[in-house]
């Protein structure tokens, strides 16, 4: 925990003789934190004890090399179902922001891991690469799925079926990592602590934060079309719900954590009965 008092979860793949290769273990591991400060951020009813967002890096000068061969056929041989080992699975269902600061290479499951973040940070050692053809292997955690989504889907091909490294400054430019290309490692993660403190400070709340990222996430999964009609369909529900006059009062009379409760509870409650 860090960020001078602000619940910042900072979260490090630590093996740098391997860079920051994984196995059954150290997934379980990652999996399990993951879920563990998911769970705590809408579970905790002290606010001083709540995660507010985690920021995800590796240790040196890599993010990670992606599974370790000696350990890939128990990883490799794990259950489709077996979520408490599946990171991925977890990243996607968290409740609060991930940011992943990519420093180095990000290959295969560390390629997939950090799509799995909602921001990418990289700096200019910053390399994502897909072996999976060359494996004979079938990506399970985004590569086919969400690589495409990114940067478009001739860009993709180049990546997993040409073997085109994709840089740092290539990931900015295509989007698939925001803000920058940063010059190294301290200067991303600095990056990352600011953005998680703004998102922290404007949200003012944890349920707004998570239903901010959940309309987008749903919305995304769906036709434009389909899209656009739920979110007006769902803003107006919500409109509809809440005490506007109080909402939109300065100065604000109420107490303001229980104004915002109201509002995101109102969001959250359309989101997931209409979406």
């Amino acid at each position: 925990k860090g960020g001078d008092g602000y619940d910042i979860c900072v979260v490090t793949l630590s093996d740098a003789a391997t860079k920051n290769s994984l196995d059954r273990t150290s997934l379980r591991e990652l999996a399990g934190t993951v879920a563990r400060e998911s769970t705590r951020s809408s579970s905790s009813s002290s606010s001083s004890d709540v995660t507010k967002c985690i920021v995800l890096t590796g240790e040196g000068d890599a993010f990670s090399s992606g599974i370790d061969l000696k350990g890939a056929p128990e990883v490799f041989g794990m259950d489709e179902f077996d979520y408490e080992s599946d990171p991925v699975y977890q990243m996607e269902k968290c409740e609060i922001p991930i940011i992943c600061v990519v420093p180095g290479v990000a290959i295969n499951a560390g390629f997939e891991i950090a799509l799995a973040a909602d921001v990418i940070l990289v700096t200019r050692n910053a390399r994502f690469i897909d072996t999976h053809m060359e494996l004979g292997l079938l990506p399970s955690w985004g590569l086919s799925s969400k690589l495409s989504r990114a940067i478009g889907i001739n860009n993709a091909k180049l990546v997993s079926a040409f073997r085109e490294t994709l840089s740092g400054e290539e990931a900015v430019r295509l989007g698939l990592a925001q803000k920058k290309v940063f010059d190294g490692k301290q200067e991303a993660m600095e990056e990352a602590m600011k953005l998680a403190r703004r998102m922290i400070e404007k949200s003012r709340s944890k349920e707004r934060a998570r239903v901010a990222l959940e309309v987008i996430d749903k919305g995304f999964e769906k036709p434009y079309g389909d899209a656009r009609m739920s979110e007006r369909k769902n803003a107006f529900a919500q409109y509809r719900s809440l005490p506007l006059e109080d909402t939109f009062s300065r100065p604000r009379r109420r107490e303001r954590g229980e104004r915002e409760n109201v509002v995101a509870s109102a969001a959250e409650g359309e989101i997931r009965s209409k979406l």
